[in-house]
């Protein structure tokens, strides 16, 4: 019989590090307030405030 793991399924975490996102030459997102979602069996994976993201394009 298997157990239940006590560890949530996902975490969030501060994400201490510049996140920018380009593609080519141009700049989509910048920002130091990333969150980096941890989930079981998945990449980890920073998300970024909307306010630091140019939804323009």
């Amino acid at each position: 019989m298997a157990t239940a793991s006590t560890e949530p399924r996902i975490t969030l975490h501060p994400h201490d590090r510049r996140v920018q996102v380009t593609i080519g030459d141009t700049l989509l997102a910048d920002t130091t307030r990333a969150v980096e979602l941890r989930e079981r069996s998945y990449p980890q994976r920073q998300y970024a405030p909307r306010d630091d993201i140019r939804m323009g394009l």
